[in-house]
C-alpha cells in the first residue's frame, strides 16, 4: 500500500507541471484509452462465460452395460426408468422379483444434442441387450444344489410337505411323536437365475422324495411268490420281470435270489416315536419218532402256533421303514405252541422199482376218467390221458413205485408235475400239484412222498392228475393197478 501512494504521489506531481490545456487533452485521451481497455475486458468475458455456459448445456453421461456403451443422455434417469419399467413388467408376468444380469456405470461427458441417444433407442438397447434374471431359491441337499423355486418360503414349505404324510401315519396309529427330521441336511441359497430354471412346487416336491431308481438283491422267504415280491417293493410284475429276464418267475424257490429296482430318493424323512404294538412270538420245533414213516420222511404230528406279545417301544424310521428299534417293555399275552415233527423210523426201500403200482393217493371217488370225454375248462372234445382223484390240497402224493425223477417242475395244462422213469420203458407222471419234494435225477423208493395235491395248470378243482405211459403212449392206469406185476 505504501508503494502504490508513493506512486501516486509522483503521478500527480507530474500531471501538475503540465500546463492547464494540455492536461485537458491527457485527461481525454485516458479516458479513452481507458474505456477501450474496458470493452476488451468485457467481450473477453462475456466469451468465456459463453464456453462456460456451453459446457453446462452439454453434460450428460455415457451409459455402460457390462463394459458396452448403450447410449448418451442427459439425466441418469432417462436409462433408469426404462430399466425399472422392463423390470416390472417381467416381475409381473414372471411372478418372481427380477434384476439385470449386469452392472450399470454411468462416466459424466459432454456431447451435442444430436448425438443424444432418444428415448426409442434407449428402449430398444435395453430390449436387445439386457439380460434379466429371477431372484430365486436353490435346494442345497448335503452340499450338492438339486432344484431351483421363486422363494424361500415356498421351498420351507416343500420340506413341510415331504414330511407331512409321515407324522400323519404316526397319528393315525396312535404313536407319540417326539421329533420328525431330515436325514440329509438341507440349506438355501437366494440366486440370480434363467427364469427357465425355476421349477413349479409340486414337481419339485415329487423330484426329492422319488429320486433315483438303484438295483437292490432280495433274498426269496418261505411263502413268497413273485407277483407279491413286486407289490411289497412297489414294482409292477413287469418291471420285475424286466429286472429278473432268466428267472423263471413261475417257479421260485426259498433262497433265490432276485433284482429288485428301488428308489433312491434324494431326501428321506427320519422319524422318532414310542409306540405300543403287538407283535407275534415265532413257535419252536420239537421233534419225536414214528414207526409210521421211512428213516428219510418227516412228517408234521401237530402244526406250530405263534403267540402274541404287547411291545413298548422307541422306534426310527426312514421314510417309514422301521431301521431302529428300541424295545421298552413286553407282556405276552399268548404263549405259542411248539410245530411236533415225527422222523420215520422205517427200513428205506429198495430205489429201483418192484414191478408193481401202488395208488399213489388213497382212493375214495373218481372225478374223471381216462379216455374220450368233454374238457371241464374247454366244453370240447377230449382224450383224457390219465385218471383224476380228487384230494385236498396238500395231502402227500406218492410214488406209485421207485424210480428216477426225469421232470419236476411246471408244465402247461399239468401245473406242477413230477414224471418218474421206473424202467423198461414204462413212466407215471403226477400233476396239478401245489408243491414238488424232488427234483430232476433224483432217484426215488416206492411210497416215497414226491409232492402235495393241488389245483394248478389246466385244474378245476384241487385233485391228482395221475398217467401210466410206455414209450410215451398213455395207458388206463387203472390197468395197473391191480395188484399185478406190470413188468
Amino acid at each position: 500500500m505504501e508503494a502504490k501512494g508513493q506512486l501516486y504521489s509522483k503521478i500527480k506531481t507530474a500531471f501538475n507541471r503540465i500546463p492547464k490545456k494540455t492536461q485537458v487533452i491527457v485527461l481525454v485521451s485516458g479516458v479513452l484509452i481507458l474505456s477501450a481497455v474496458g470493452f476488451g475486458v468485457k467481450v473477453q468475458a462475456d466469451q468465456e462465460a459463453a464456453v462456460a455456459q456451453h459446457l453446462i448445456d452439454t453434460q450428460g453421461f455415457d451409459v455402460y452395460y457390462k463394459g458396452d456403451l448403450i447410449a448418451k443422455v442427459r439425466n441418469d434417469v432417462d436409462v433408469q426408468s426404462v430399466i425399472d419399467e422392463k423390470t416390472m413388467f417381467l416381475e409381473k408376468s414372471e411372478g418372481i422379483a427380477m434384476i439385470p444380469d449386469g452392472e450399470f456405470t454411468y462416466e459424466p461427458t459432454n456431447f451435442e444434442d444430436e448425438e443424444e441417444t432418444s428415448p426409442v433407442a434407449i428402449q430398444q438397447a435395453v430390449n436387445s441387450k439386457v439380460k434379466f434374471l429371477a431372484q430365486a431359491t436353490q435346494i442345497i441337499v448335503d452340499g450338492i444344489a438339486l432344484a431351483t423355486v421363486k422363494s424361500e418360503e415356498e421351498a420351507e414349505q416343500i420340506i413341510e410337505e415331504i414330511q407331512a404324510p409321515y407324522i400323519a401315519k404316526m397319528s393315525e396309529d396312535g404313536s407319540e411323536i417326539f421329533e420328525v427330521g431330515l436325514v440329509e441336511t438341507v440349506s438355501f441359497e437366494i440366486v440370480a437365475t434363467d427364469p427357465a430354471t425355476i421349477k413349479d412346487a409340486s414337481s419339485v416336491e415329487e423330484f426329492l422324495v422319488k429320486g433315483t431308481n438303484r438295483n437292490e438283491t432280495y433274498v426269496v422267504q418261505r411263502g413268497d411268490w413273485f407277483e407279491k415280491i413286486a407289490y411289497d417293493h412297489d414294482m409292477s410284475v413287469s418291471e420285475l420281470k424286466a429286472a429278473n429276464p432268466e428267472l423263471n418267475y413261475n417257479l421260485i424257490y426259498a433262497g433265490d435270489e432276485v433284482n429288485l429296482i428301488v428308489p433312491d430318493p434324494f431326501l428321506s424323512v427320519a422319524t422318532y416315536e414310542k409306540a405300543t404294538y403287538e407283535e407275534d412270538i415265532e413257535y419252536g420245533t420239537e421233534y419225536t419218532t414214528s414207526g409210521s414213516y421211512y428213516k428219510d420222511e418227516y412228517r408234521v404230528v401237530r402244526s406250530g402256533r405263534e403267540g402274541t406279545k404287547e411291545v413298548v417301544a422307541n422306534i426310527k424310521k426312514v421314510n417309514g421303514e422301521s431301521v431302529e428299534v428300541e424295545v421298552l417293555q413286553e407282556t405276552v399275552l399268548e404263549e405259542p405252541r411248539a410245530k411236533l415233527i415225527a422222523q420215520g423210523t422205517k427200513a428205506i426201500p429198495q430205489l429201483k422199482g418192484t414191478g408193481v403200482f401202488q395208488y399213489p393217493v388213497q382212493v375214495s371217488s373218481l372225478s374223471s376218467r381216462f379216455g374220450n370225454r368233454v374238457h371241464p375248462i374247454t366244453g370240447r372234445p377230449d382224450f383224457h390221458t390219465g385218471v383224476d382223484w380228487p384230494k385236498s390240497k396238500g395231502t402227500p402224493v406218492k410214488a406209485a413205485d421207485g424210480g428216477t425223477v426225469t421232470f419236476a417242475g411246471w408244465k402247461s395244462g399239468y401245473g406242477y408235475v413230477v414224471y418218474l422213469d421206473h424202467g423198461a420203458g414204462f413212466e407215471t407222471r403226477y400233476a396239478h400239484m401245489s408243491a414238488i419234494y424232488v427234483k430232476k435225477g433224483e432217484k426215488v423208493y416206492k411210497d416215497k412222498s414226491i409232492g402235495a395235491v393241488g389245483n394248478t395248470g389246466n385244474s378245476t378243482g384241487s385233485h391228482l392228475h395221475f398217467e401210466v405211459r410206455k414209450y410215451g403212449t398213455a395207458y388206463n392206469p387203472y390197468n395197473f393197478l391191480d395188484g399185478s406185476a406190470y413188468r
